[in-house]
């Protein structure tokens, strides 16, 4: 195996909120490679620097497709390789210990990763790293007065001693790499397991081919946001009388003199005081904390973004990471984010009324935006506004050349649908093998209200909107319910969410909470009604799923059992890694024979997500043995010893966990017909054909995502999608 690892300088931004992203900056005109450092095996650590001949031996092993290469977070390597020097070698000679530790459910970093895996000082990446790349790879300004600023970079002649270190710390990244890898071998991650190689490699080809984008779209509907935000503020400033609407201080100050209680504006404040305590503001208060929130939308800087990350070829590369989610291995959004796109206003899901709004954003006709608002009902009326508009468009700035099409296929209900094979809920799936188009929600409110399921849906279809309301109220009580209680959330109440600079905003939690993250208005007698039910009378087996979990989880842990499984023909098998010198590695196999993994697991007393009660009634904390382990947490990014876990969370994590390998081996079965997929979001594929006839399309790909597969066998699948030439929220 030969290792590498690149050291580089450049003009462009390679990481943070200006980044340009991998592409560009391997690409850009002033980047360059300043050494590699490089060995085969366990070989002694070797540097090459750009003004001497290749050696010969690392050549011989680049031309050689039998010869592996290693490297961390390896398409860094593989486009500095391919752009800068002129080799191109394919994803598949690569082995890559990022993304094994991913699989480990460890940090993306390299530090971070040694650390967690206690390799020796000796062995560990350099901690002065950062301040050498800030010496060598970034950019220096220098500026006289009345001059343009000069950009310059240090080097070996500028900072010899520093440069010793530099070349030093570019070896050690090796050293650090294979003893990353030899510990990971040992975990069973490195090389990955089979179908997680090919999945990588899927992973690898989809973030290097990108997704088609309309430059132009972007470019227009960021100018108009841009201006539309900046007359929306000034018409702030007038209804407040202040000179600057925007300033934080400014309008606190003025907004509490119009009943505001609040000490502060941030979004969760704001919006809890429209909701919650609009009585004691004044009507000017209202007008202008309502005027504020349409303003200060910044969903519309997503197409800043893409522009800056856009490649020259109108494709947006590198939006997705390999097992970005620690907790069951899923996809996670980079830069951009597709995986987290503003929802669009209710009639922009009307294709006609999309297709005209971005006729208005080409044509930069910000007057023929407002005029269509400006008809509509006082309630929607408010809503309106060019800003709003190209937030609802975003999607959209997804749009392939001309002789090409777009073919988006979405797994219908995944979680649901592997929730109840999971546990075995036979109302549920029954519904899914029996019904056409059933609708789990629908089925569940059938439950709630006592009317039975096929008066529900044909009242959905009824032309009496008074029926079509109500149905469409009752559907709501169903989705809260199957998307919230089956993972055991509580009826909730009313909570503090605190925020990084130590503040707290007043949240509701549990089901009533997520419902309104939702978008559905619901009382707290209502959702603890719903989790009433959903637990004790429609679903038993759900629960009885979580209990389960926490069962096998305990009895492996404490050495009662080597291995428990559980799910349809004992599919899910629960074991852990012994570690000399510290905890065991908890493990949950699932169906695909992928492993999730649950870092330094033990079982202790934790106080649990739901309130009990005392003799006397009064509510009470409730503290029960339960699953802690080390992982990242996901609110302050650093590695957190004490992530606790229950039934309800384990059974999420396997649910979206099968629900992400379905998905995976569906889009490399798409692949293996021809469909050119460029992204995926969620449970959802994106592929790329070309616009004929004769090409594979949407029809294959719904027969490729309605198919069972092998290691889920009664696992009932089912999908829907559309065709076009821009992606859209269908």
């Amino acid at each position: 195996m030969l290792h590498l690892d690149f050291e580089s300088r450049s003009l462009a931004e390679l990481r943070g909120k200006l980044s340009v992203g991998l592409y560009n900056y391997a690409t850009h005109p002033s980047t360059e490679w300043l050494m590699l450092a490089w060995a085969f095996d366990d070989e002694l650590v070797q540097i090459w620097f750009p003004w001497e001949p290749m050696p010969a031996r690392l050549r011989k092993g680049l031309e050689n497709p039998a010869v592996e290469i290693s490297a961390f977070n390896s398409a860094f390597e593989r486009y500095i390789l391919q752009f800068k020097l002129g080799i191109t070698i394919p994803a598949s000679r690569f082995q890559d210990p990022q993304a094994s530790g991913r699989y480990l459910s460890l940090p993306a970093s390299l530090g971070e990763q040694g650390d967690v895996l206690g390799l020796p000082d000796e062995l560990k990446k350099d901690k002065r790293g950062e301040e050498l790349i800030e010496l060598f790879s970034k950019p220096h300004r220098r500026k006289k007065r009345g001059q343009e600023p000069i950009y310059f970079f240090y080097d070996k002649t500028t900072h010899g001693k520093e440069w010793e270190e530099f070349c030093e710390y570019c070896k050690q990244d090796v050293r650090a790499e294979r003893e990353i890898i030899r510990r990971q071998r040992l975990l069973g991650a490195f090389p990955l397991p089979p179908l997680e190689r090919r999945i990588w490699i899927l992973d690898q080809t989809i973030n290097d081919r990108g997704m088609p984008t309309s430059r132009e779209f972007a470019t227009k509907g960021l100018q108009l946001a841009e201006l539309d935000k900046a007359s929306q503020i000034q018409a702030l400033n007038n209804l407040c009388g202040l000179d600057n609407a925007n300033s934080r201080d400014q309008m606190l100050q003025w907004i509490q003199t119009q009943g505001y209680t609040e000490n502060s504006l941030r979004k969760g404040a704001v919006e809890a005081t429209l909701k919650y305590d609009r009585d004691k503001l004044t009507p000017l208060g209202i007008q202008a904390l309502e005027a504020r929130k349409a303003a200060s939308s910044t969903s519309y800087q997503k197409m800043a973004a893409i522009l800056r990350q856009l490649n020259p070829d109108d494709r947006l590369r590198g939006q997705f990471i390999f097992m970005g989610s620690a907790a069951c291995g899923r996809w996670a959004g980079n830069a951009v984010q597709l995986h987290n796109m503003a929802r669009p206003l209710e009639c922009f899901e009307d294709e006609k009324f999309l297709d005209w709004a971005r006729a208005m954003v080409f044509g930069l006709d910000a007057e023929a935006m407002k005029l269509w608002f400006a008809d509509l009902p006082d309630e929607k009326r408010a809503q309106g506004s060019v800003l709003l508009t190209v937030k609802s468009c975003l999607r959209t700035t997804f749009e392939t050349k001309s002789g090409k099409r777009l073919n988006v296929c979405d797994l219908n209900a995944i979680e649901t649908r592997v929730g109840a094979w999971i546990a075995g809920c036979e109302s549920l799936l029954t519904g899914f093998r029996t019904i056409k188009d059933f609708d789990p929600y629908l089925a569940f409110a059938s439950i709630l209200v006592n009317i039975p399921y096929s008066d529900l849906v044909r009242d959905k279809k009824s032309k009496d909107p008074i029926i079509k309301a109500r149905t469409k109220r009752y559907r709501q009580f169903g989705k809260v319910g199957v998307l919230g209680a089956i993972y055991r959330l509580g009826g909730g109440d009313w909570g503090w969410k605190t925020n990084g600079d130590g503040t707290k905003d007043r949240i509701k939690t549990g089901l009533w909470g997520f419902a309104e993250t939702s978008g559905i208005e619901i009382t707290k007698e209502e959702s603890h009604r719903i989790v009433k039910v959903f637990r004790e009378s429609a679903y038993p087996e759900i629960p009885k799923c979580w209990y389960a979990l926490e069962e096998a989880v305990k009895d492996v842990l404490e050495g009662k059992r080597i291995v428990r499984s559980i799910g349809p023909n004992e599919c899910i098998k629960i074991d852990k890694l012994n570690i000399l010198d510290r905890r065991p590695i908890l493990r949950i196999q699932l169906p695909s024979g992928r492993y999730l993994h649950y870092i330094d697991a033990r079982i202790e007393d934790c106080k649990m997500p739901w309130k009990g009660k005392d003799e006397d009634g009064n509510e009470v904390d409730v503290y029960k043995p339960a699953l802690v382990y080390a992982r990242q947490n996901q609110t302050t990014k650093q590695w957190d010893t004490w992530i606790t876990s229950h039934g309800g969370k384990l059974f999420e994590n396997i649910v979206q966990g099968i629900a992400r390998d379905v998905l995976a081996v569906k889009l490399l079965d798409c692949e293996e017909i021809g469909i050119d997929i460029c992204g995926h979001v969620h449970d959802e594929g994106i592929g790329e054909t070309d616009d004929s006839p004769l090409a594979p399309g949407l029809f294959d790909m719904l027969l490729i995502f309605g198919e069972e597969i092998d290691w889920a066998p009664g696992l009932p699948l089912a999908a829907a999608g559309y065709e076009g030439t821009y992606y859209k929220k269908d």
